[in-house]
């Protein structure tokens, strides 16, 4: 039976919820509901391996996801203005915001794309001509000391032809989710830690894509990543309390902010959405669609793939993350 896979986990949600339940505006259907947060920011099985030979394996979730989630909300759950965080607590947190941003359906379809489109284009410059065919195939037998059921010929044919196509399965993709999450994890323990104190007047929102990298004012930069240069990233914990982290030594610190900041962080965390913005609030909520023109962008791909070929020989995959609306 098909499981519910939560991409942005219900004690998380739970944060910005009023009276257990929270507003969600649906950017695919331009409709708000309020919601409980089980209903919200799932997909069936999404953490799911499917062997050939035997039932779908959902161990990710329920073994290893379920504990990180855990432990992350124990340190949420404990954050408050002056609290010092132990190392070990911030451990447990970038684990967390780690995987907020590689566990999302976005990551598995960027990876997924990147990477079949380059084995696709090692494929075809491999088979491009029958004698080099002969010689990837002849290769294949003696390495797997299996008999080929197929010709040079056909088998250019049939990689030229889109035929035979590199396909990415579940283990791979969430090998990617793990490594990727660890290289951010890592970079985060390094980084300058700032959280936001939000006034008793003013919410944070939260958003099915909450880790927001925003570059600095009047940047030129195409597309911009936690890494990049001068980048500001946002992570809201709770909706009084939001992460800022920027890059260089390693500190901790609260710092209680205005509604002014509150808002802008906002306005960011709604451009930044990929389909679902959830706030305490329906008023608010629609605040923030408003002011962030949220409603006049339709939801689609955030990235680009695009194949260059200089000559025959040679190939290049330009992956592109589109660059969102930004606000300061």
């Amino acid at each position: 039976m098909a499981q519910r896979h939560h991409y942005v986990p219900e004690f998380y949600q739970k944060g910005f919820t009023s009276e257990g339940r929270v507003w969600k505006y649906d950017r695919r259907f331009h409709s708000y509901k309020r919601c409980y947060p089980k209903e919200n920011c799932f997909e069936w099985d999404l953490y799911a391996v499917r062997p050939d030979n035997g039932p779908e394996d959902r161990r990710i979730e329920t073994h290893v996801l379920s504990q990180i989630d855990g432990a992350a909300a124990t340190v949420i759950k404990n954050i408050a203005p002056g609290t010092k965080l132990a190392r070990s607590e911030i451990r447990d947190l970038v684990a967390f915001i780690g995987l907020q941003f590689t566990r999302m359906p976005l990551f598995f379809r960027a990876v997924k794309h990147v990477v079949e489109a380059n084995m696709d284009e090692f494929m075809r410059m491999r088979f491009n001509t029958v004698e080099r065919a002969e010689d990837a195939l002849a290769e294949l037998e003696a390495h797997t000391g299996e008999t080929r059921s197929i010709g040079a010929t056909e088998m250019r044919e049939a990689v030229i032809g889109g035929r035979i196509r590199a396909h990415a399965n579940e283990t791979f993709l969430l090998e990617q989710m793990f490594d990727s999450a660890n290289i951010l994890g890592l970079w985060l323990e390094r980084s300058a830690w700032t959280i936001l104190v939000a006034p008793q007047a003013s919410n944070f929102i939260l958003s099915d894509h909450p880790f927001v990298s925003i570059p600095p004012q009047g940047s030129t930069f195409e597309a911009v990543s936690y890494g990049t240069p001068g980048v500001t990233t946002y992570f809201p914990l709770t909706k009084r309390l939001c992460l800022k982290v920027k890059g260089g030594d390693y500190g901790f610190r609260y710092t209680n902010v205005d509604s002014r900041v509150v808002r802008t962080v906002n306005l960011n965390s709604a451009s930044n959405s990929e389909r679902f913005i959830l706030a305490a609030d329906r008023q608010h909520l629609e605040a923030v669609v408003e002011r962030s023109e949220t409603r006049d962008m339709e939801p689609g791909e955030r990235f680009t793939l695009e194949i260059i070929h200089p000559d025959e020989n040679n190939s290049f995959v330009k992956f592109t993350i589109k660059r969102q609306r930004c606000f300061y």
